[in-house]
């Protein structure tokens, strides 16, 4: 089972892409309405195993601007 704790202190030289997901997940829907727009937005994390893409979504999901 897989948990959203996350260690952030631990990782490494994701800021960068930390900031690009969230920046892209807080836009608005270019079709919503927006206000109180409830459409899904959808942004693929895909690598090879190992290279920290469960990492990198979860210190998005615990990033407090997230809130």
């Amino acid at each position: 089972m897989t948990y959203p704790d996350v260690d952030v202190s631990s990782v490494i030289g994701r800021e960068n892409e930390s900031d690009e997901i969230i920046n892209l997940l807080m836009q608005s829907h270019p079709h919503g309405d927006g206000d109180g727009d409830k459409s899904m937005c959808v942004i693929p994390i895909v690598g090879i195993g190992g290279l920290g893409k469960t990492t990198l979504a979860k210190s998005v999901f615990n990033d407090k601007r997230m809130d």
